[in-house]
């Protein structure tokens, strides 16, 4: 028997084709149903609920956003109450982050603008009554301190673990916003009405909505300047405060310095990509002693 089969409606599916891609522990699946209805459905152990019912419910929420995304559509039980299930709208398209190198640079910065209108309108979301921030700031430091002591020293590093170790405990005063989680090209599609996409809420939480923009360095700029500047002058509405990009600076200096620690446990050539990650971002921020990276510096103008 299949680990969906006893899902409310699935004798209404035509065919469920398991997806590989990711890096999420969850079993997901595309649903094409016979009515012509095209589904993601995810499946995870039944021991998650609290953190999958929190995760849907917010999910519910996010979908009140105009933007195409995976709303949320149902959750319950199967495997004879086992698993947990969740079925989303699947959003129809192309990964951004395969599409964006054969748009326009005009394009991309458009896409980038829409990508950043996004998320101020899921930061603009008012939390439900008793949400607050998860305190990150000493498991953040304790990763630092794992990457300090490790084997795996990024040359030139000290600036960056100096400033993220300094200003990390005086961002987690900032307010509290939903978060995507997980804000990057491949959780972004192109889809065929020319819109970005957004897909992949697995990682959501509540927090500094600045942080979100840390992954622009590592994931997005490889791929595409023009659609980073644009993201974050949808976010701003034009030029970001000063604020703004010395909490950034702080972020991607954790993040980048943190992903080596992280990319360990997948073995050497990871770790290697990681570290390459790593000192892009200490050029683009002149070893960080400088908070406005050099792709924001060399391009803002050519978009404004």
């Amino acid at each position: 028997m299949k680990e969906w089969q006893d899902i409310p409606g699935a004798g209404r599916w035509e065919e469920v084709t398991p997806i590989l891609a990711g890096w999420s522990a969850e079993r997901k699946y595309r649903v094409h149903t016979r009515a012509g209805e095209d589904l993601l459905l995810r499946i995870t152990g039944a021991d998650q609920r609290p953190q999958k019912e929190v995760e849907y419910r917010r999910i519910r929420r996010f979908g009140e956003l105009p933007f195409p995304l995976s709303r949320a559509v149902e959750m319950g039980e199967c495997q004879g109450g086992q698993s947990l299930y969740m079925l989303l709208e699947w959003v129809e398209g192309e990964s951004l982050e395969t599409a964006l190198p054969r748009l326009a640079p005009e394009e991309q910065y458009r896409l980038g603008r829409e990508a950043g209108q996004f998320l101020r309108g899921l930061h603009s979301l008012p939390l439900a009554p008793g949400e607050g921030t998860e305190e990150l700031t000493g498991r953040r430091l304790r990763k630092l301190a794992r990457y300090e002591q490790g084997g795996a020293r990024v040359e030139g590093d000290r600036a960056a673990l100096d400033l993220a170790k300094t200003q990390l405990p005086l961002l987690a005063v900032r307010p509290a916003v939903y978060l995507h989680g997980d804000f990057h090209l491949g959780n972004l599609i192109f889809t065929p009405q020319g819109r970005v996409g957004i897909i992949d809420f697995n990682r959501q939480r509540i927090g500094d909505g600045w942080e979100e923009f840390r992954m622009v360095q590592a994931f997005d700029v490889p791929v595409s300047v023009p659609f980073s500047v644009g993201q974050v002058h949808g976010y701003w509405q034009g030029e970001p405060p000063e604020a703004f990009w010395q909490a950034l600076a702080a972020y991607v200096a954790y993040n980048a310095l943190g992903a080596v620690d992280w990319a360990g446990a997948f073995g050497p050539a990871k770790v290697a990509d990681m570290q390459a990650r790593c000192h892009s971002a200490l050029a683009d921020y002149d070893g960080f002693a400088q908070p406005v990276p050099r792709w924001y510096r060399e391009w803002k103008g050519l978009f404004s």
